[in-house]
């Protein structure tokens, strides 16, 4: 405040110093008011009137709730003691008695209070000098809004100038970038230092958008991050106003390595089921082929002398055959269209029940190390095609670790795999699971060859020492068998590999171990056998005979169901292949069983897309031969069935 002595000798000067004080007074922008001592408006100005409104009859400060409620009536108090005090900010709403949020005010008033003195120096009244500020309160809270938003969202946000300079940038952006807010502020970010020079060109074709139209069309390019790695982002960005017409702007970046991530993943699998339905397609016709070879090659090498100088030439057709077999298996698994006859199963029990085979397989220059868990929980697999899983990954381990030395350690254990392990793997579901893990201590495996390890016929080693068909052999089983397996590998690290089994909801039984069967005598039973391929067919035909069985064949069911109308006698079994043209073998078999409520069926396939098999699991009490067909199984199973049926039936 100016010297009142001074003012008194200004005014003086002026011709009518009242209607100057009364025009300053009434024209101030800002709402003034003197109030007296009994808290009474004696002057206020039009913007006063204007902010507030009429004031009522009969109102007082002191007698206002509102004003009461906020502390205004203390601050007048120490007006009147000789202080000038901030006031406010003071809410009002349309009700003067209702306590209102910022949004619904009707204003919110902010300025000072201060006593107004008489000659002697004393406060006799006090004057308020206030605001609306409800405005500049929204703006700042939208302006925090914006600010919160800006720093905790997944998307990264940068203000950069017509140079390149990067002036701003939120915590996103920095932690995708590798970059600290020191590097900003300080200047030494750049967006071209941050760009590739191949997508330089992506860039300025953005620049010209964001100069035509004020923003750009989202594209993706790369970043190179702080530590020297590159970063795929998706991009957008809009221009700024300036006050001189050079180009700012603000961009907006989405990091892509996630979503990149998966889209190979989904690629990988889309490509894994093409290649696997062209694998299951040959191995299931060449099954066929292989059983009439190994059959009638087996029925040839029974007939001749061991000196026989054909026995020789015969045993190297089994093994070429068997071979081919072992290989047609293995498509079959690969492209998950083997059958499987699963049980419930403890996997730390069967696992160790192979420790001493596992040694001999890797030998002694290698340790071996099982972690097995004792509270697993049961899982519902097949158990010989476990073993081939196990098989198979520790004989991966094996050829992975170079020279003497070095460990294979497997792990099993109950585990959850929860939302964002499956988000972050394609097609894994959440939920509980068993898991079986391989690990080695050997070179390690690079990105390139984890994305087709799993491939048929891919392979690492040398041209000759593998068929590339171990681990897709794994990878088949294991998705047939309903669970997901991962391999986590870096060079130099060693390798796991990850295999989760759902868990069953049962416990899983002790598991009993074979015991050796006697050999099975021969037949004199009637079998009627039905199977399209010819070559098959004759085979079986041909082997059955040889054990005393009475063969009535037939390439169809309509001729079956002729065939066995005609015999005159009962036919103890029907021997059928499950799919055949217009009916296949269960219908078949339903047909027959209608007259003959005492037959008895095995089943013969090599696919598992029929009526007997779902997903590639065994409809349960299915008997059934799996192609190419065994000799030795073929005669085994046929008169396990038939003794079976004569035992329910109290025949010896």
């Amino acid at each position: 405040m100016g010297d009142p002595k001074k003012i008194r000798e200004a005014l003086a000067r002026v011709e009518d110093p009242l209607e100057l004080l009364v025009s300053v007074f009434s024209s101030a922008p800002v709402a003034l008011t003197i109030v007296d001592a009994d808290g009474k408006n004696v002057i206020w100005n039009d913007a006063f009137t204007a902010l507030y409104g009429e004031i009522p009859e009969g109102y007082t400060l002191f007698n206002d709730p509102t004003f009461e409620a906020q502390g205004g009536t203390a601050a007048v108090r120490r007006a009147f003691a000789g202080e000038s005090v901030s006031l406010g900010p003071l809410w009002y709403g349309k009700d003067p008695t209702e306590r209102v949020r910022l949004r619904d005010a009707a204003i919110v008033a902010e300025g000072i209070v201060f006593p107004v003195r008489d000659g002697d120096g004393v406060p006799r009244h006090v004057a308020f000098a206030t605001r609306d500020v409800k405005a500049e309160m929204l703006l700042r809270a939208s302006l925090a809004e914006l600010e919160r938003f800006r720093d905790a969202g997944i998307m990264g946000v940068a203000y950069w100038t017509s140079d390149g300079k990067i002036t701003f940038a939120n915590d996103a952006f920095l932690e995708m970038l590798q970059l600290t807010r020191e590097d900003v502020l300080e200047g030494r970010v750049s967006w071209a230092e941050l760009t590739p020079p191949e997508h330089a060109r992506l860039d300025a074709r953005a620049l010209d958008e964001l100069r035509e139209r004020g923003k750009c069309t989202p594209y993706e390019k790369e970043f190179v991050r702080g530590d020297g790695r590159r970063v795929a982002v998706l991009c957008a960005g809009a221009a700024l106003d300036t006050d001189d017409g050079s180009l700012r702007g603000i961009s907006f970046m989405l990091d892509l390595t996630e979503r990149n991530a998966l889209h190979a993943q989904f690629v990988q699998a889309q490509k894994m089921e093409a290649i696997g339905r062209l694998a299951g397609g040959v191995a299931h016709d060449f099954n066929n082929m292989l059983s009439a070879i190994l059959g009638f090659a087996g029925i040839v090498q029974s007939e001749l002398r061991p000196n026989d100088p054909l026995a020789s030439d015969v045993k190297e057709i089994i093994t070429a055959a068997e071979r081919a077999s072992s290989l047609t298996r293995q498509l079959l698994a690969f492209s998950r269209k083997q059958i499987l006859e699963p049980k419930l199963l403890d996997l730390s029990h069967h696992v160790g029940g192979m420790e001493q085979m596992l040694r001999r397989l890797i030998g002694e220059d290698v340790q071996l190390v099982l972690s097995l868990a004792t509270n697993l929980a049961a899982v519902r697999v097949d158990p010989v095609q476990v073993e081939q899983v196990v098989l198979n990954l520790v004989i991966n381990a094996r050829d992975a670790i170079e020279g003497d030395g070095g460990r294979i350690t497997i792990d099993t254990a109950n585990v959850q795999l929860d939302e964002e392990y499956a988000r972050q793997h394609v097609g894994v579901a959440p939920g509980s699971y068993v898991m079986l893990s391989v690990s080695d201590t050997g070179q390690g495996i690079d990105a390139a060859v984890r994305e087709r390890i799993f491939e048929p016929f891919f392979t690492t080693k040398a041209l000759g020492e593998g068929t590339g068909l171990g681990l897709a052999t794994v990878f088949g089983i294991v998705r047939q068998s309903g669970g997901y397996i991962w391999v986590y590998s870096e060079p130099g690290q060693g390798t796991t590999f990850k295999v989760y089994f759902p868990r069953a909801a049962t416990i899983a039984p002790p598991e009993e171990r074979g015991s050796i069967r006697p050999a099975p005598r021969r037949g004199t039973e009637t079998i009627l056998l039905v199977e399209d391929e010819a070559g098959v067919r004759a085979f079986v035909k041909r082997a059955l005979q040889r054990e005393g069985y009475v063969v009535l064949e037939a390439s169809n069911g309509g001729e079956a169901l002729l065939i066995a109308e005609q015999h005159v006698g009962p036919i103890a079994l029907l021997l059928t292949d499950v799919v055949m043209p217009r009916m296949n073998g269960r219908a078949l078999y339903e047909r027959l069983q209608k007259v003959m409520p005492d037959l008895q069926v095995v089943y013969m396939s090599g696919y598992t897309e029929n009526t007997i098999v779902h997903q590639g699991v065994l409809d349960e009490g299915t008997n059934f031969i799996p192609k190419p067909i065994s000799l030795d199984v073929l005669r085994s199973k046929i008169r396990s069935v038939l003794d079976a049926a004569g035992s329910l039936h109290g025949q010896q």
